[in-house]
């Protein structure tokens, strides 16, 4: 269950059905309150097994206030997106700008470093991507055009500038690095049954972004004598 939220003035009782209580006396609170609860559950569950009624229940609220100020479940879980995608966006943005260099090798240093230092404390936004991308891939889209367009903005920059081999497709090169990133959020459960260590470890992150960064700058190959040998 989602950790409850404790809004300033909420009575321990239940509220009003569809009707927040007088202590409750600010809109703004109770939707931030029921939204970062919707978030934090999706994240965890996906949508579909997640109702809202527990969503509610969960910061001491009633599944009314949710049909009060949202409507329907799905104009509630739109709502939740809503504040995902802007919130993925800003992050996004922001371990790109951090990211900016005009050597390749620094700028995929920077941009490891910055996905650590950006995500460290927003990890379900990505979760809560994940189930976005597989039960309703058309929102889940917005977010990655976003970023999309951002990596690809960054990689023109490179290649204007000479940093980037001429024959490099940038639109799979901007996949792959987009995969990097958010691979490990889609097999997070197959890398605590298989490594066993959790995806999100400290350590295994380090461990994880410095092997990918190797790979981004040598490659997986060994020298040309290496794979002539072993063909």
């Amino acid at each position: 269950m989602a950790q409850a939220l404790t809004l300033s003035g909420t009575r321990k009782g239940k509220p009003s059905k569809g009707r927040p209580t007088k202590e409750i006396s600010d809109e703004r609170d109770v939707r931030n309150a029921l939204i970062g609860a919707g978030v934090t559950l999706f994240a965890q569950r996906g949508f579909k097994t997640v109702g809202v009624k527990e969503v509610a229940e969960s910061v001491d609220l009633t599944a009314g206030l949710i049909r009060h100020y949202f409507g329907s479940k799905q104009d509630f879980i739109q709502a939740c997106n809503d504040r995902v995608t802007d919130s993925l966006t800003k992050v996004f943005k922001e371990i790109i700008e951090s990211s900016r260099n005009e050597n390749i090798g620094l700028f995929l240093e920077g941009m490891t470093e910055a996905t650590i230092r950006a995500l460290s404390d927003k990890i379900e936004l990505l979760y809560y991507f994940k189930f976005l991308t597989i039960e309703n891939p058309a929102d889940a889209n917005v977010v990655a055009q976003e970023y999309f367009n951002a990596l690809q903005q960054e990689l023109n920059l490179l290649e204007a500038k000479g940093l980037l081999r001429e024959s490099i497709n940038k639109v799979w090169l901007t996949f792959f690095l987009m995969i990097l990133q958010m691979g490990p959020v889609f097999l997070a459960d197959q890398i605590k049954s298989l490594v066993g260590v959790d995806a999100h470890d400290p350590l295994a992150i380090q461990q994880r972004n410095l092997e990918n960064l190797n790979i981004l700058k040598y490659g997986i190959l060994g020298s040309a004598k290496d794979v002539n040998d072993s063909a």
